[in-house]
């Protein structure tokens, strides 16, 4: 008679109840990573890199004349803040005498203050030349005088101004500088009634600014 094998509800004679039940993986840590969203600054103006084209309209006065003018600027940021440039400025002006038509060439050195869309002053100076053509033959006939004669001269300009952004790329722009004219030659001033050799002239500018 075969001896029964021993049968125990306490000892499984199959797999345990642990080797059953898979173990779930358990993550070294149940938080959350937490990741600290930083704000996109928002890019700043007048960069290294950065370049303007300025189409402005000038006016002006002296000695009981009125004179128009019209110029183009084009300035490229070498750093931030500080770009080299040159206008170029032709100018007519009217009055009770001949006065003869102008071109400025103006190389100049600006630096901008405030790094800003909205507002955004800065401090120009610059320096270089005036031609004139037209005008006068000569200043006096006798003792009437025909007006003013056409002169070169060189020239320094110091001043400011600030910039208006609409959008990215387009913006208004006014500026101010006095200008430090040196002529060739002796020309006839009509306020001090003599020759001169030098004058200082103020020079006011609006125009649109294209940035890109």
């Amino acid at each position: 008679m075969d001896h029964l094998r021993p049968f125990s509800l306490d000892t499984p004679t199959g797999p345990t109840a642990a080797s059953l039940t898979p173990t779930p993986h358990v993550p070294a840590s149940h938080e959350p990573s937490v990741r600290v969203a930083q704000a996109d600054e928002e890019p700043k103006p007048y960069g290294r890199g950065d370049m303007e084209l300025s189409l402005g309209l000038g006016f002006g006065g002296y000695a009981g004349a009125f004179s128009l003018g019209i110029g183009a600027d084009f300035a490229y940021y070498v750093v931030s803040r500080l770009a080299p440039g040159l206008e170029v400025y032709y100018q007519a002006t009217w009055g009770d005498v001949s006065y003869p038509q102008a071109l400025r060439v103006f190389p100049f050195l600006k630096f901008v203050l405030i790094r800003s869309y909205s507002f955004a002053p800065y401090i120009l100076v610059g320096g270089g030349r005036h031609f004139e053509w037209g005008g006068a033959t000569e200043s006096f006939t006798g003792m009437t005088f025909n007006g003013y004669v056409a002169v070169n001269a060189w020239l320094v300009g110091v001043g400011g101004g600030a910039v208006t952004m609409m959008s990215e790329h387009l913006g208004l722009k006014v500026q101010a500088l006095a200008m430090y004219e040196r002529y060739d030659k002796d020309v006839y001033d009509w306020d001090r009634g003599k020759d001169i050799r030098y004058r200082w002239l103020p020079a006011i500018s609006l125009g649109l600014v294209f940035a890109f």
